[in-house]
């Protein structure tokens, strides 16, 4: 069945959290990125901040203000996983990231090893904790739990890159982006202060399920230049 996959916007919890949405379409429900498009739904016209980062594309996990300290540790030559295969829940798919530029003195690279966990449906009230809450009457919440473990890093050690998980099934899916917290579906960052190779974060992902709806897996379709736009990793 053919799905269609959109970012819900908004305002959001705590101080001055905010949500972010876009429109995009999914064929199969194998959660590619499809064309963009201006989403439709009543979340979204009362949209209040479009700055969130696309969900397709890598973040850094600490700012430049902190100061640059260059490093290069781990198996460069771990094989990766290629566009278009399907993993089961707890099966791990090894991906090549990176943030910035080669000019960019807080760019760097890595190879994260990416398993998502588990995949679980929440209630409307877990919205109520939003300022928000009302404009998502009559959706369902998912959560996917992952981690993220770095097998090969190299550049800024304080510029470390994150996996965006995106969902997958059928009806009108999409995820919610906050700040400042979600009480039924918190996130651990990345611990380097012993090392980097090794370190793991364990993001949980909200995704969202319009009326008949249903997350059924999730999926890793990278920047909408590479292989995995179109190919995506998928997990079942």
């Amino acid at each position: 069945m053919n799905s269609t996959r959109t970012r819900v916007a908004g305002a959001a919890i705590a101080v001055v959290a905010a949500l972010a949405m876009t429109g995009c379409a999914s064929s199969g429900g194998q959660g590619s990125s499809g064309t963009r498009s201006p989403a439709t739904s009543a979340a979204a016209t009362s949209s209040t901040s479009s700055a969130a980062t696309s969900p397709s594309s890598p973040s850094s996990a600490s700012t430049s203000a902190t100061p640059t300290t260059v490093v290069a540790t781990g198996r460069a030559d771990q094989p990766i996983t290629p566009p278009g295969t399907r993993l089961r829940l707890g099966q791990s798919a090894y991906l090549r990231i990176g943030t910035g530029t080669t000019k960019d003195k807080d760019a760097s690279r890595a190879i994260v090893k990416v398993t998502v966990t588990r995949i679980r449906k929440g209630v409307n009230s877990d919205f109520d904790v939003l300022k928000n809450a009302a404009q998502f009457a009559g959706y369902t919440p998912y959560y996917i739990e992952s981690t993220d473990e770095i097998v090969w890093f190299e550049g800024n050690r304080y510029s470390l890159p994150s996996v965006a998980i995106q969902p997958s099934g059928t009806g009108e899916i999409g995820t919610v982006v906050t700040y400042g917290g979600f009480t039924a579906c918190r996130s651990a960052t990345y611990d380097t202060t012993v090392s980097i190779v090794g370190a793991v974060r364990k993001p949980c992902d909200i995704a969202v399920a319009g009326s008949g709806g249903r997350v059924t897996g999730a999926a890793y379709d990278g920047p909408s230049s590479s292989a995995y736009a179109k190919s995506p990793v998928t997990w079942r």
